[in-house]
């Protein structure tokens, strides 16, 4: 039987070796490179309509305002 002190030397010596060890799932390179492109496909389908939306509407509103003054009332 092995005593306390001797297994936990052991233990601590392992824990200390593989603390310093990076653990990283084999997955992670693939995710990074999908998430890239996931990101700037984003950015083209949401972030720019939404914005061009807004500006449609600040031009829309200028125009109009624009249209009413040049209307003349008969």
């Amino acid at each position: 039987m092995m005593h306390f002190s001797s297994f936990r030397e052991k233990t601590m010596s392992v824990w200390k070796t593989e603390k310093h060890k990076k653990v990283v799932c084999f997955h992670a390179p693939m995710l990074s490179s999908v998430r890239l492109p996931f990101l700037l496909c984003a950015t083209i389908w949401f972030i720019i309509p939404i914005k061009m939306n807004a500006i449609k509407k600040e031009t829309n509103g200028i125009v109009s305002v624009a249209n009413v003054n040049t209307y003349k009332k008969d």
